[in-house]
């Protein structure tokens, strides 16, 4: 008998560290104790012959029943195949979230660590990043006219831009956003509004948008980082049996009344729809590629 610890790549494609794993030859099948997970804050849920382990909003395993026990979807990996996905739940996941969340301010990402909602998040501490200074930085501006709402849609921001130098593939040359002052909910852009809705707003007290106007807590577990690598499962009527099971696309964001993702097919050059989708984010976290190197990708 021994103990040590083993690298399990879950059911997202995320590789997650179990420690204190003791090795025991005569044991027929790998156990995780229920208890065990109970201990460090998991909660459980089962439903349909599927169990659900969550830690705050974040779905972390999911086990499928066979027979008398619940089998993990996912396999052990050895060795540096791990490299593909992202640091294992010891290290701060600070970095990862702050792509994730469209690159959220130190501020906004303390609010939803604060409500438990960002898994392996310890310090919200961020090292400097030239991206987040392209985009956001301003001039100091005068103070401005102060005015609060009271009910959702009574006050409503607009704002109208474009032309775009890239016309779409549907056409589009401008785009406008609506912003509900009482709820700061914008319906615009795709990924870039899904994430304004879910970042904490000054306006608001620092509450997230889409709580405000769903009144539901937001779900942070499918999050991915935008751009990052995406393998499409290809579904047997649209592939031979010898090809490959699954084709690279790129993540564009998350499709809205759907579970699933919007992804770039870069061979086909369409938007993909789908929920069966293994991330590699990790290219996005080591990457040093530089801003002028990412023009030579469109998504549109």
């Amino acid at each position: 008998m021994g103990r040590g610890t083993i690298k399990i790549k879950m059911f997202d494609g995320i590789v997650k560290t179990l420690g204190d794993v003791r090795y025991i030859p005569d044991l027929k099948k790998n156990l995780i104790f229920l208890v065990t997970l109970d201990s460090i804050d998991c909660s459980i849920s089962i439903k349909g012959g599927v169990m659900k382990v969550s830690k705050g909003a974040m779905v972390i395993m999911k086990g499928q029943k066979t027979g008398n026990l619940y089998k993990l979807i996912g396999k052990t990996v050895i060795g540096a195949a791990s490299v593909s996905t992202h640091a294992s739940s010891s290290n701060d996941n600070s970095e990862l979230w702050h792509k994730r969340l469209g690159h959220l301010s130190e501020g906004g990402m303390l609010e939803l660590h604060k409500s438990k909602l960002l898994q392996g998040v310890k310090s919200c501490k961020l090292d400097f990043c030239k991206f987040c200074v392209f985009g956001k930085q301003k001039r100091v501006s005068f103070k401005a006219a102060f005015h609060t709402s009271k009910g959702v849609l009574d006050y409503v921001h607009s704002d109208v831009w474009g032309p775009i130098k890239h016309i779409s593939n549907g056409g589009a040359r401008y785009f406008v956003t609506f912003i509900d002052d009482f709820s700061r909910k914008a319906e615009a852009v795709n990924t870039d509004c899904y994430l304004v809705n879910r970042s904490p707003s000054s306006a608001i007290n620092h509450r997230v948008p889409e709580e405000v106007w769903s009144d539901k807590q937001v779900n942070f577990s499918a999050m991915r980082i935008f751009g990052c690598p995406a393998y499409v499962h290809l579904r047997n009527k649209e592939r031979s049996k010898l090809d490959p099971k699954s084709k690279e696309c790129i993540f564009l964001g998350y499709e809205e009344g759907v579970k699933g993702y919007r992804l770039w097919d870069p061979v086909a050059k369409k938007r993909v729809i789908s929920r069966d989708v293994v991330f590699n984010e990790a290219q996005m976290l080591n990457t040093n590629e530089t801003s002028s190197e990412r023009q030579g990708t469109q998504w549109r």
